[in-house]
Formats: structure tokens, sequence, C-alpha cells
């Protein structure tokens, strides 16, 4: 009980914990900083994990290689039913498009849609042109 008594009075293991725990936290949100695509391909196959139908745009989040924002605009409403019936969380999917990267923002101090992305990790968002099931969930 003494014993134990004199290392819970050291200052050492605290501050050793304390150093560690701060360098885990640096590293932890320095990591993955840059995206894992190149910006030019055409085509990305994905898991969705988000996906969310306003009128006739759809938006959804999709893990690839890494985290991407898409959007799409249906054509028809038919299309629309048939996308809102075929396509669910989980599913893996194949989207060709093209790749654009979030604008930043022109006034100091304003909104970064561009920052507020890259904190989420997504480096790019995704112009879709067109969505094939590849698995269902």
């Amino acid at each position: 009980m003494l014993r134990l008594r004199k290392i819970l009075l050291l200052k050492w293991p605290y501050i050793i914990l304390f150093l560690t725990s701060c360098l885990f936290v640096i590293f932890y949100y320095k990591t993955n900083l840059y995206s894992k695509y190149q910006g030019t391909e055409k085509e990305v196959t994905g898991i969705i994990q988000e996906i969310s139908f306003d009128g006739s745009y759809l938006a959804m989040t999709i893990k690839g290689k890494e985290k991407i924002m898409t959007s799409y605009y249906a054509k028809t409403e038919e299309e629309l039913m048939l996308l809102k019936k075929e396509l669910s969380l989980g599913d893996t999917i194949l989207l060709k498009g093209a790749f654009i990267t979030p604008n930043t923002t022109k006034n100091f101090n304003s909104f970064s849609y561009q920052k507020y992305l890259k904190q989420k990790k997504i480096f790019y968002c995704m112009q879709v042109e067109s969505i094939t099931r590849i698995k269902k969930n």
C-alpha cells in the first residue's frame, strides 16, 4: 500500500502520459491530409454511406479508396423512383462522372466548404453521370 502511494505521488508518470497523448493527437489529426485519388478518374466504385433525395437531386457520400461527396440529377421521374427503390445504404455502386474540387471561400473569415470537407477527410466531389449498382447490401 505504501509503495503504491509513493508511485502515485511521483510526477514523471503523469508527464510521460501527457506527452504521449499529445503526440498521439498530433499524429492522428495530421495523417491522411492528401487524397488517394488523382482527380482525373472517370469511374469510381464504392459503398454508399449516406444518401439523400431532394426533388430530382440525389446526394451521396460513398467510400471507395476514401470518402467522396457525389451529386446526381435524375433526368426523369421514373429514373428518380427507380433510384429511390434500388439504392440503399451499404450497396456497392459504380459511378461514372467527373471529379470536382470544392470551391474555396472568396471572403475573409467566411464559411469554407473545402475546409469543412477536408476536416471530414473528403477531398473531392463528383458530378455523376450514371449510377450502376454492383452488389446489394
